[in-house]
């Protein structure tokens, strides 16, 4: 498998946020942070798009690869699109 890396833009936050709360989900960290309940994913969603679009992507300090199709991940409507930090707290315990 040959997959160039290339720096990670908006677009793919969502795809990238999604794919890290899959990962962390048993995170001992995260499992102190947020809560489990029905809103654990898109909680978890919100806090790594928020880090990623607020703390990494301006600094350019994200990556990916050029093989990592949206459609995989899908996507969040576009009323959602946006990292809502204001609702962070209704995530967090």
């Amino acid at each position: 498998m040959n997959n160039k890396i290339r720096k990670a833009s908006h677009k793919d936050t969502y795809c990238l946020a999604s794919s890290l709360a899959r990962a962390f989900d048993d995170d001992p960290v995260i499992n102190w942070l947020v809560r489990k309940d029905k809103k654990r994913t898109q909680g978890m969603e919100t806090l790594f798009q928020s880090c990623i679009s607020d703390l990494c992507l301006r600094h350019e300090h994200v990556l990916t690869t050029e093989d990592i199709p949206e459609e995989r991940y899908g996507t969040r409507p576009a009323h959602q699109r946006q990292a809502r930090q204001g609702n962070l707290p209704l995530y967090l315990k």
